[in-house]
């Protein structure tokens, strides 16, 4: 049964791979993560009450989808696209440069969000020009690269247009050498590569 819930996407509950029409037809547009979520359902009646079972799940745009079938779904594609190689170089970046993620576990989950959502696709991301100058050096040759200087570092760095033009940064940029929201002025590039 398909709610109306006036959402763009289906919330539709998929806890099996059989109830995905064509999984071959799936993309990371489509998997996405849009938000985690949580059901609870009685099982049966004890002699202490009713016990439960806690669902937990990944809306995205085909339904609401049991996290561990997503995270299976997301590896499965990641090698249908031939992206093996990228995956692990994302996971080895977001294990040296996100230190909150201290079990394996948290790591992987982290890693296969990311690559969902192309992260590293996305001149917003603050790491965009460090990640890929690293792992996808051709991908900056198309970039739209900006030399700034921040109040707080007083040294030439590079961030994206993208990255300048995000608006809640309110006149601020993240530092691309501290990492600090800073206000920054704009360099020509003779002056950035001084």
């Amino acid at each position: 049964m398909k709610l109306n819930t006036g959402l763009p996407y289906s919330t539709n509950c998929i806890d099996r791979i059989e109830q995905i029409r064509d999984p071959e037809e799936l993309t990371f547009a489509k998997l996405r993560k849009k938000y985690g979520t949580g059901r609870s359902f009685p099982l049966d009646r004890s002699y202490h009450g009713k016990n439960y079972r806690y669902r937990h799940g990944i809306q995205t745009d085909i339904g609401d989808i049991e996290e561990s079938l997503w995270y299976e779904l997301v590896k499965r594609l990641i090698i249908r696209q031939g992206e093996k190689e990228l995956y692990y170089q994302l996971k080895a970046w977001m294990a040296s440069h996100c230190s909150w993620l201290k079990k394996p576990q948290d790591l992987e989950k982290e890693t296969l969000e990311a690559h969902a959502s192309r992260l590293f696709d996305n001149p917003q991301w603050v790491l965009y020009i460090p990640f890929n100058e690293k792992y996808r050096p051709e991908v900056l040759e198309t970039a739209d690269i900006v030399w700034v200087t921040t109040d707080c570092c007083h040294r030439a760095g590079r961030v994206t247009r993208e990255h300048l033009n995000d608006h809640l940064h309110m006149g601020k940029v993240r530092c691309p050498l501290c990492g600090v929201f800073s206000p920054y002025q704009i360099l020509t590039q003779k002056e950035g590569e001084n």
